[in-house]
């Protein structure tokens, strides 16, 4: 339980949409502000799938702080666009 937020928060399932909306994944390719990224599958995919890419650049955030993204960092890619294949990287 955590002691900073009030007991109701404890028992609420996670939403599906909070899986959805962020996923982990290996920078593969990249190329001045933009990188892509192979995400691992979630943890309902079939095994056989093919492995998702999306193009994703990263947030002006990381920018501010001097977190530069490269070839071989696991990365958190927030609010995909599955249909157009591209995403936000978050957190490195």
């Amino acid at each position: 339980m955590n002691p900073e937020l009030p007991a109701e928060f404890d028992e609420m399932p996670p939403s599906e949409d909070s899986a959805q909306t962020s996923r982990i994944g290996t920078v593969v390719a990249s190329q001045a502000n933009y990188h892509r990224v192979r995400l691992e599958p979630a943890p309902g995919d079939v095994g056989d799938s093919e492995p998702v890419v999306l193009l994703c650049t990263p947030r002006a955030r990381l920018k501010k702080i001097g977190q530069t993204v490269m070839v071989g960092d696991r990365v958190l890619v927030v609010e995909p666009d599955w249909s157009g294949k591209r995403g936000a990287i978050a957190q490195v």
